[in-house]
């Protein structure tokens, strides 16, 4: 688990001998190679899903995947729930998902302008575990703020993220 920013002062990577809660844990660093040091962020940088890759999107804004254990202890399952932080490591601030989701893969991508990702899964509601279509699994297409950490439901019966395509003046969604 390791990415450059896409400005490459950054290096952001999964740190194992960092001591943590999780038996053989650890957390992401990121190392700022402009001041030559390591960006000290306890509270954004962990704990985080370690079966979902590092992605930055084009103004260094890095995701990073909170782990479903720490989410929901009241749910009987954990392991697809995640929480996403947009981190900047600039401004050395996160912007908190406003929901959590069971998510169906890691898939994911930032939009050109970087103020949303993309992902597919379901919102978390109570303590209910959504309810997946099968022959293909579909899902919901996600949009979720990289600002303010709200989301919308853009689509349903999704199977994959194919791109991102940028709307032109005008134009509306569906046309």
């Amino acid at each position: 688990i390791v990415g450059w920013s896409p400005n490459g002062r950054y290096l952001a990577f999964f740190d194992k001998n960092i001591r943590t809660e999780i038996p053989d844990g650890g957390q992401i660093r990121i190392y700022d190679l402009q001041e030559d040091r390591y960006i000290e962020d306890r509270d954004n940088l962990y704990p985080f899903n370690f079966n979902q890759r590092i992605l930055w999107s084009n103004s260094n804004i890095l995701l990073i995947w909170k782990t479903g254990l720490f989410l929901a202890e009241m749910s009987d399952y954990h392991d697809s729930l995640a929480q996403l932080v947009f981190y900047n490591p600039d401004t050395q601030t996160g912007v908190n998902s406003v929901g959590i989701f069971d998510v169906l893969r890691s898939e994911s991508a930032f939009s050109p302008d970087s103020s949303g990702v993309l992902i597919i899964g379901k919102p978390l509601i109570g303590y209910d575990k959504p309810v997946f279509n099968d022959n293909p699994t579909r899902v919901d297409l996600i949009l979720i703020s990289t600002t303010t950490g709200e989301h919308t439901v853009l689509d349903t019966d999704v199977t994959h993220i194919i791109t991102w395509r940028k709307l032109d003046d005008g134009e509306t969604w569906g046309d």
